[in-house]
């Protein structure tokens, strides 16, 4: 099946994948050439002396095989795949993160429901935690002006952000009106741990902030009646 010369030339082919990959910066790339490196030991470890060096093939194929999963644990962070209908449409809200990151995000949110006239957020009270609306409507209320702000959008990223108190008062509009509720501390503890998480929301918010700014006379603003 392989020729001497062939076989010969396999751990050196196996170090030319592996050595491509330590030159590589993207890390699905990194593993997926040491995968075919190691692949290619495996065929020298077999072919390559009197007997198969089984020894060498079980611990190479291990390693390749915690390298093969990390490799799909990979392709899931960076893929939609598996999310439903419902949850890729709250991914659109988190343009700044990765798929794998937005999974770990809304593992630590939880999810409710609201009926019309509830408040949510106070003005000027104490919050602990941040919300986005992902179906239905509120009422966001400052000073004597007060707007509709539909599904998809952050409510206490400010506080979040300054560790202030609220900067609105929110109060749901709709029935049933369904968020997204986390606790700034559950925030704050995946950041500390991720670099790449905590620049990733803080762009997420900066963004939110500065959209709302620039948006802060919607069409649908009214004034509030005595």
């Amino acid at each position: 099946m392989f020729t001497e010369s062939l076989i010969k030339a396999l751990p050196f082919i196996a170090l030319a994948f592996q050595s491509l990959g330590f030159l590589v910066r993207d890390e699905l790339w990194l593993r997926l050439l040491i995968l075919f490196g190691t692949f290619f030991y495996q065929l020298y470890y077999f072919f390559g002396f009197c007997a198969p060096e089984y020894s060498m093939m079980i611990t190479s194929g291990l390693l390749g095989v915690i390298n093969f999963t990390m490799i799909i644990v990979l392709i899931f962070e960076r893929t939609t795949f598996a999310m439903s209908d419902e949850t890729a449409r709250i991914y659109r809200s988190f343009p700044t993160l990765n798929p794998g990151q937005f999974r770990r995000v809304m593992k630590a949110g939880v999810v409710k429901t609201a009926p019309a006239g509830e408040v949510l957020v106070t003005d000027g009270a104490p919050l602990k935690r941040l919300l986005l609306i992902t179906k239905g409507q509120v009422v966001i209320s400052k000073s004597d002006v007060e707007y509709n702000a539909k599904a998809s959008v952050f409510i206490g990223e400010v506080s979040f952000l300054r560790q202030g108190s609220a900067s609105a008062t929110v109060k749901v509009n709709e029935d049933d009106t369904t968020y997204v509720e986390w606790q700034h501390s559950d925030l704050k503890q995946m950041m500390k741990k991720s670099a790449a998480m905590n620049n990733a929301l803080i762009a997420l918010f900066s963004a939110e902030l500065a959209g709302k700014v620039q948006h802060s006379m919607p069409v649908d603003l009214v004034h509030k009646t005595a």
